[in-house]
């Protein structure tokens, strides 16, 4: 399963506009097969999905901050785990068009 964030999640994290809007991120995860299930973060509690999956762990990019992480709930820290970068030269987001 992955959740996707919202544009207005990215924004207050990030502090800027995404380049694909999050109905073109799910499509993009959900058409590449690499998960089950794509589902959209919720706007008024991006935790809430969690409580209601219960993942075995969190997968966090590499370049997810620690802002995200430090208003996670606590018995979801634990299961966070880091996905390393690949080639971010050449595949991160912020380059590719």
């Amino acid at each position: 399963m992955v959740v996707v964030a919202r544009d207005l999640t990215v924004l207050e994290l990030k502090k800027k506009k995404t380049k694909n809007s999050e109905k073109e991120r799910v499509k993009e995860i959900s058409s590449s097969g690499l998960a089950n299930r794509v589902l959209l973060g919720e706007i008024e509690n991006p935790y809430k999905i969690l409580r209601e999956e219960d993942p075995d762990l969190v997968a966090l990019g590499y370049d997810q901050d620690s802002q995200f992480t430090q208003n996670l709930p606590l018995e979801f820290r634990e299961k966070i785990v880091r996905i390393d970068s690949f080639f971010p030269e050449k595949f991160k987001s912020s380059l590719l068009a």
